[in-house]
């Protein structure tokens, strides 16, 4: 949102800034981490939240006066995490260690309920419920949706080639549609596109372009399969 662009590197989060040379610049290096940076995504307030093989997850805060990045909170999750993304409303979604479970963060809100918020420090909000095989891929949609990509759990022999529509209900949130055998093989990976559309791509080596059917399902968000190459 600042125009700064993260990497990571080993252990270290690295900030590159756009220079009037029209470059980026390394401006920052950040050292938390025991263990390799595996992916990153950005909250609402532009709080970056790094995710290790050290079963850790990191926030990030800018510091407004020095525009320097600054050490917030560490959660361990001591299964471990697969992946991470932002949600609205200063959410998190996390899901690891191929149990077929969504759990979602978030801050401290006050006594009326109000979106207004009295403390920073994230915690557990709720676990979702379990999908079929294992959590391959997650994105989010709009209308504070946000969608999961499944896959096969060989351990508990179970295929999942489904694709999981989540709606929040306060707090909590629930399958507001599944998509059942969305590809042939694993999904491997979701987009949203521009439009409200969403693209999948599977282990199946096709993608499929995704959109809401018709204005009477644009009220609960249902999509339909409009496209495949």
């Amino acid at each position: 949102k600042n125009g700064k662009l993260w990497a990571s590197k080993d252990n270290n989060l690295l900030i590159f800034e756009l220079k009037e040379t029209g470059k980026y610049e390394n401006t920052q290096s950040l050292t938390k981490h025991d263990n390799t940076i595996c992916s990153l995504t950005e909250l609402d307030d532009g709080t970056i939240v790094s995710r290790g093989s050290d079963k850790n997850i990191i926030f990030w805060e800018e510091d407004l006066m020095s525009k320097q990045y600054k050490f917030r909170q560490t959660i361990t999750i001591k299964k471990g995490i697969q992946l991470i993304i932002a949600l609205n409303d200063f959410k998190l979604a996390y899901a690891g260690n191929d149990d077929g479970y969504i759990n979602i963060m978030g801050t401290k809100t006050d006594l009326n309920g109000d979106s207004k918020i009295i403390s920073k420090d994230y915690y557990h909000i709720c676990r979702l419920a379990k999908i079929r095989g294992k959590v391959n891929c997650m994105c989010k949609l709009n209308l504070d949706y946000f969608a999961a990509g499944g896959g096969d759990n060989i351990a508990e022999k179970k295929k999942d080639h489904n694709i999981y529509i989540w709606k929040p209900y306060g707090n909590k949130y629930g399958i507001s549609q599944a998509i059942f055998n969305a590809h042939e093989g694993d999904v491997n990976c979701l987009l949203l596109l521009r439009d409200g559309r969403f693209a999948s791509s599977s282990k199946d080596r096709t993608i499929k372009i995704w959109e809401i059917e018709n204005k009477e399902k644009a009220k609960n968000n249902i999509f339909g399969n409009k496209m495949q190459f």
